[in-house]
Parts: structure tokens; sequence; C-alpha cells
């Protein structure tokens, strides 16, 4: 069986809520501490009266209801990467005209209506070594996003994100993997830095 840090990262921006990316397609593969996807599989509990003291097949159920597909992504900011990772927890963007596409995340009033196709939201593929082992979920968003930038640093970020029911277990990734240019942001080349609650 893989270990974590022998698998990759991958990501690609959904279209269609509720229609993974194919895996023929291309993804971003992200540079990130060796992770794994949370499957959140529910386990319940059925006490019943079964003439044993021994739990039973029976009082003991396994499913994925209301299960919460979950990721956890660290690792050093890159200029193309974080840009996906703000649009799905902000929701919101507006692009510059010209080159270099200057952006300003907006936080909305209210929820992106997903099942109409707005907002941001990925499909994540967990690229296993092995021939279609690799796990893929859909519909995923950035529940929580942590930023960090440190005296004679780059900076890093963590991310939290997820999506729903469980993923698929048989991927089989084909499509163009690509590492973006490594643009980080070094605290030595920080000039300005603005924070808008709304009152100035």
């Amino acid at each position: 069986m893989s270990q974590a840090a022998d698998k990759q990262i991958g990501i690609a921006q959904q279209s269609t809520w509720g229609t993974a990316i194919a895996d023929n397609a291309a993804f971003t593969k992200l540079l990130v501490e060796p992770t794994t996807f949370e499957l959140d599989v529910k386990k319940r509990d059925n006490p019943s009266s079964v003439g044993t003291r021994n739990k039973t097949y029976g009082q003991v159920v396994h499913d994925t209801k209301g299960a919460m597909l979950m990721i956890s992504l660290s690792g050093f900011a890159r200029r193309n990467d974080l840009v996906q990772l703000l649009y799905g927890k902000i929701q919101g963007v507006t692009e510059g005209a010209a080159s270099p596409y200057s952006k300003t995340y907006v936080f909305g009033d209210t929820q992106p209506d997903f099942a109409s196709d707005a907002g941001h939201f990925l499909t994540v593929i967990e690229r296993d070594p092995t021939s279609s082992r690799s796990l893929k979920g859909a519909d995923m968003i950035v529940q929580q996003l942590t930023l960090t930038l440190n005296a004679g640093e780059r900076l890093q970020y963590s991310a939290e994100l997820v999506g729903r029911g469980v993923p698929d277990h048989d991927s089989n990734p084909s499509g163009t993997w690509t590492l973006v240019d490594g643009n980080f942001w070094h605290f030595e080349d920080l000039v300005r830095a603005t924070a808008d609650w709304g009152s100035g």
C-alpha cells in the first residue's frame, strides 16, 4: 500500500456542481506536505438483544450518509496555487483587465448557489502511483485557509477543503499535471498589505 509521501495532490476547477473533472483532464499539481483524504465514514451502533454479549454485524452499521470528505493541505504558497485556494474560500473575485491581472477578493453577503454552478469549487485527486488506486473528490470548497509569513521566510498556507460524500476510489488520472512556476512571496519583498473590513 502506498504511503502519503508516495502520492501527488492535484486540483482542477469544476464548471458543473456534482460533476467531477475527468481523469484525462489537466490538473494543477500542488507542492504540499504529505496528506490524505479523511473519508468521514459513519459508524452507527444499533443496541439490541441478540442472545450474546458479543456484538454482531447487525449491531454495528457503517454508511456514508451525510459524510463530508475532507483533505488538509499545507505548504509554501505559490501564486498560481494560492489564487485557487483564496477563491475557494472567499467565493468572490474581480480580476483586473491588464496583465499581470490583479485580483480583488470580496466576501459576499450570501453563500453562492452551488447547485446552480455559482461560486468556486474544485475536483481534488490524491494520485496513487498504482494504477486505478487514486482517490478523487468532487465539489470541494475551502472551509478554512490560514496564511503565515514570518521575517526571513516565505509565505506559507494551510487549507482545509471539504466536499460531499466519499471519493471515487478507482480514479486513474491520465491527463497533464502541471506544476506551476515557483513564484513565492518572500518576507523581504513585502511592500504593503491592506485589510478592508468595510469601515476603512
